[in-house]
């Protein structure tokens, strides 16, 4: 049986479908994973981690893992699919309470309470569309550059019923 030529010793544990042996890398070379070759550099769909390039996540597009994440995160996504700021892969649609930034293609949280946004939950920016009414901050204070969910109507407004919007 053969070694893979681009690794330097066999490991008789490991068999490939060819029958071909590697498992033992060259100083300064990368195993890949799922294919036992030896390689410079991780190539896209794969982090590195202890002298492995593994797989990211199937939605990824790239990854990469810190020493204290148990998990690699996404840094980027396939086509199709967007970046969410608070999670370990890409996903095909933002959820409630997301906002999709198309040019970035990553989905923001909405601020507290807010169960529709835009704008996502960059800074001051967020704009709430509705509010989760299941808190007890139901009714959307609507101003021209912001909005947000709040349980009382400030005085000088009033509840509009139909919309659970608060109106000056």
């Amino acid at each position: 049986m053969k070694c893979n030529p681009s690794c330097i010793e066999c490991d008789e544990e490991s068999i490939d479908e060819n029958n071909q042996h590697y498992l033992i890398y060259q100083i300064n070379k990368l195993l890949q994973e799922d294919n036992n070759i030896c390689i410079d550099k991780c190539i896209d769909g794969y982090y590195e981690e202890n002298n492995l390039c593994k797989k990211c996540h199937e939605s990824c597009m790239n990854c990469e893992k810190n020493s204290n994440d148990t998990n690699p995160n996404c840094l980027s996504c396939k086509d199709n699919k967007y970046l969410t700021n608070d999670s370990l892969y890409c996903v095909d649609i933002c959820g409630i309470n997301y906002y999709i930034n198309e040019s970035e293609k990553i989905c923001y949280k909405c601020s507290q309470n807010c169960e529709k946004c835009s704008r996502g939950n960059i800074e001051d920016n967020n704009y709430c569309l509705t509010c989760d009414q299941n808190s007890k901050y139901k009714y959307l204070l609507d101003r021209s550059n912001k909005s947000n969910c709040v349980e009382v109507c400030p005085n000088g407004t009033i509840l509009n019923e139909t919309l659970i919007k608060v109106l000056k």
